[in-house]
């Protein structure tokens, strides 16, 4: 799994690509945990590229949006394809954290009051 951050007018932007697998979870973990910590209230997870998400990765997912909610700030996530998207609402992920199909409608959510 790939993950490239930027950020984009406050929100901190990481595009996935890959597999977020029992493989990879981990370490993303670890990345998505060092985001939060050094101050990324605002995450945006682009997941357009991401063509797998199993069970731990989801767990992930979780951990970080718990974290931002704790600390109030927001995930949220866009572009998720078919596989993906299903695994998302399948386990109610969209009551975690809102799920967006464009990153430009993703990022004005940020901007919302």
């Amino acid at each position: 799994m790939e993950l490239e951050v930027r950020e984009i007018g406050g929100v901190t932007l990481a595009v996935m690509s890959g597999r977020l697998d029992a493989v990879t979870a981990e370490a993303f973990g670890e990345r998505l945990a060092a985001l939060v910590e050094r101050g990324g209230s605002r995450l945006l997870l682009d997941l357009e590229a991401l063509a797998y998400l199993s069970s731990m990765g989801l767990r992930k997912l979780v951990l970080a949006a718990k974290r931002l909610g704790e600390t109030g700030g927001r995930l949220a996530v866009c572009g998720c394809r078919s596989p993906v998207r299903e695994v998302l609402q399948l386990t109610g992920f969209d009551h975690v954290a809102p799920s967006y199909t464009t990153r430009d409608e993703a990022l004005a959510s940020f901007r919302e009051p």
